[in-house]
């Protein structure tokens, strides 16, 4: 494939996947996410817990701190995926 064609290929997938994140990130979902990040950071704040990011130990190989970063983020995008599907169905 020559870098023409790889470049058109590559900015058609592009398009393709931002058309489907503007149909699935409805205003509602969009609020629902940056509510539940609002809610975190807060906790954070308020437990004073924000220095387990400031200090990366979630990057760590091998860190506790990094299997719960991972399962947490796991967490969120399942989260993510539920609204969007629930945002899917309430619009059919």
């Amino acid at each position: 494939m020559q870098s023409n064609e790889k470049d058109s290929a590559h900015h058609a997938q592009s398009h393709t996947i931002k058309s489907a994140m503007a149909q699935c990130l409805t205003p509602d979902v969009l609020t629902a996410a940056s509510s539940r990040l609002e809610d975190l950071d807060q906790w954070l704040h308020e437990t004073e817990q924000q220095h387990l990011l400031a200090n990366h130990a979630h990057l760590d190989k091998g860190a506790a701190a990094r299997a719960y970063w991972h399962a947490g983020y796991a967490s969120a995008l399942q989260d993510l995926f539920e609204l969007i599907k629930k945002s899917t169905r309430d619009a059919a």
